[in-house]
């Protein structure tokens, strides 16, 4: 199991399988959300991710309208990868919250999601805190020509050239500029 580039809202999760022609199926948990359950429940920790795994299951189920059996190939994995090879499986997982410890889980399930091992769980981890940036940058418009006016370097009269100039501040990594010939804030 690793869990590596953590950022404020996503992981990456590394399984090997011991058996590398298992199917298992892993995801992420919040680790106070496993707590409130097993406390709730009356649970061990591998019955909650049970649960867990379980009530996936059902939604997945539900919402596709499709069987347990087709449900569990939606949300599992061949220990193998694509060329057979390694055996490690590698996802990243997004839309965490912010400075919220997870646990990452993996487990080995039968043809309709049941757990056929223990579930191999992470050490927890936690999300960083989001920094917004303070970079700027100022797109100012300093001359504009109609393209009727310049029909000798190939323009039209339903064309125009605008110059744009792009100031950034110190601290911006990537920027990118694009133009637009209407109003891009017009709602209608």
């Amino acid at each position: 199991f690793e869990v590596s580039n953590i950022r404020y809202d996503r992981a990456t999760i590394a399984v090997t399988p011991s058996d590398r022609y298992s199917v298992f199926s892993t995801d992420l948990v919040r680790k106070d959300e496993l707590e409130v359950l097993m406390f709730a429940e009356s649970m061990t920790q591998q019955q909650a991710l049970a649960k867990i795994l379980s009530d996936l299951l059902d939604t997945v189920q539900r919402d596709l309208q499709i069987t347990r059996a087709e449900a569990t190939e939606v949300i599992t994995f061949y220990g193998a990868d694509e060329d057979n090879t390694t055996g490690k499986h590698e996802e990243t997982r997004r839309y965490l919250k912010e400075q919220t410890e997870y646990i990452a889980w993996a487990v080995a399930v039968d043809t309709y999601g049941n757990p056929i091992s223990q579930f191999a769980v992470s050490e927890p981890f936690t999300t960083e805190k989001e920094v917004i940036s303070t970079a700027t940058a100022t797109v100012s418009v300093e001359k504009y020509f109609d393209g009727a006016t310049l029909p000798s370097a190939g323009f039209s009269d339903t064309q125009a050239v605008v110059p744009v100039k792009v100031s950034l501040s110190d601290n911006v990594a990537h920027w990118y500029v694009a133009l637009y010939a209407n109003d891009i804030t017009e709602a209608s």
